[in-house]
């Protein structure tokens, strides 16, 4: 068997899927790569048994049909040259030789494939589609921007509710799809536009913290049009998430868990209401240069937004010798009457506050703070990006 392929569509097709490549495995299969060899193209694929992804790239030769396992190494020797050629074949003798423009050659071990796991796919699973373009480098900033922040309440560490340490994607009736996260203190919720072609099922797709993590790095080296899709069937492998497009294709096996009450985990959190005693808006990058700063001073993390009548709003960090700083915030008003911010009593977790302005897109910022007790609700200006902070009391 023999091949020949630009090496450094070689390299970026092994980069690109190497994120599904388990970290260990009791199955030395998977711990290397299958090249699938057609009559013009050759299919560079990994998994982990969870998460599989695949790219196909243009053969330079005909190439002998057939399918062989090729260890990391390979993609290490690879050079970045779109335009250099590199000649893989087969020695016969457990080893993968690669041939370059400099007539240097590489042997890494490498072998026929015999019995290759089989992977979960998609096969009389009910489909839910959209689309999204990743060819402009705006539109692929927008949807990394908008996952980010979906993504960024998620518990950092193991928790014992399920759901809590990922993502989960839920499609609707209104051409969006719908990303959310939590903690049990805080909740993000994004709205991803796309264009949607399937019904409003509304079913949950909770997509583990190391599936987003391959999720996002293919996005990042993807510039096509991609196809995202969401399978749902009875048996083990009920739910997947697949992106694909012509020359690639990524599946994720997603959690089968019901959809978590997130606003349970948010007490008081039942939405905005009638309730709301204030409603502003604020310069995002300039109140996050406020709290990267003063955060890595105060260990508390704790500070409460204070609003006067007089104009002079300011936030105050709750602790001894803790700044009040000045900060212009627009449109302060409430729904009934002007309000000192119920009192002067009620606060947030600076260091959540400082992850949702950096999580966030745009210049403005709105919130609308409820009373004691009550979450903060931070929006993005076109209100697609959501997080949801439970408030604090003055000590």
């Amino acid at each position: 068997m023999k091949f020949i392929v630009s090496a450094g569509q070689l390299k970026s097709a092994m980069e690109k899927v190497s994120k599904a490549l388990p970290k260990t495995t009791t199955i030395p299969e998977l711990s290397n790569f299958l090249f699938t060899v057609k009559e013009k193209a050759l299919v560079i694929s990994a998994t982990n048994m969870r998460n599989t992804s695949s790219q196909e790239i243009e053969l330079r030769s005909d190439g002998e049909v057939g399918q062989i396992l090729v260890q990391p190494s390979l993609m290490k020797l690879l050079p970045k040259n779109m335009v250099e050629l590199v000649t893989i074949g087969w020695n016969g003798d457990h080893k993968i030789v690669a041939k370059f423009a400099d007539n240097t050659t590489a042997r890494i071990q490498g072998r026929i494939v015999e019995d290759y796991p089989e992977t979960v796919d998609t096969t009389n699973l009910e489909k839910i589609e959209y689309a999204f373009l990743l060819g402009k480098a705006s539109e692929k900033k927008m949807l990394m921007e908008d996952l980010k922040h979906s993504a960024h309440c998620a518990a950092k560490t193991e928790h014992s509710i399920q759901g809590m340490g990922g993502l989960y994607l839920v499609p609707n009736h209104n051409s969006d799809l719908e990303a959310m996260s939590t903690d049990g203190n805080r909740m993000a919720l994004g709205i991803i536009r796309g264009n949607y072609q399937g019904q409003d099922k509304r079913n949950p797709f909770p997509l583990p913290t190391e599936g987003l993590a391959i999720l996002m790095d293919w996005i990042k080296r993807t510039n096509e049009t991609a196809i995202l899709s969401f399978y749902k069937g009875e048996g083990v492998h009920r739910k997947l998430i697949e992106m694909k497009t012509q020359t690639s294709r990524l599946l994720l096996l997603v959690g089968q868990d019901e959809m978590l009450d997130y606003l349970e985990y948010i007490p008081e959190g039942k939405g905005r209401t009638e309730n709301e005693k204030i409603r502003a808006s604020i310069d995002r990058k300039k109140f996050k240069a406020v709290l990267d700063k003063y955060n890595k001073v105060f260990d508390m993390k704790r500070l409460q937004l204070i609003f006067k009548e007089n104009g002079n709003h300011y936030i105050q960090y709750l602790e001894e010798g803790g700044p009040e700083v000045e900060i212009p915030f627009d449109h302060v008003g409430a729904v009934e009457e002007p309000v000192d911010c119920v009192d002067g009593d009620i606060g947030f977790n600076s260091q959540y506050l400082q992850e949702a302005m950096a999580s966030m897109s745009g210049d403005k910022i709105k919130f609308f703070i409820g009373g004691q007790g009550m979450p903060g609700y931070f929006y993005s200006d076109d209100e697609n990006q959501r997080t949801i902070i439970m408030s604090l009391f003055k000590p």
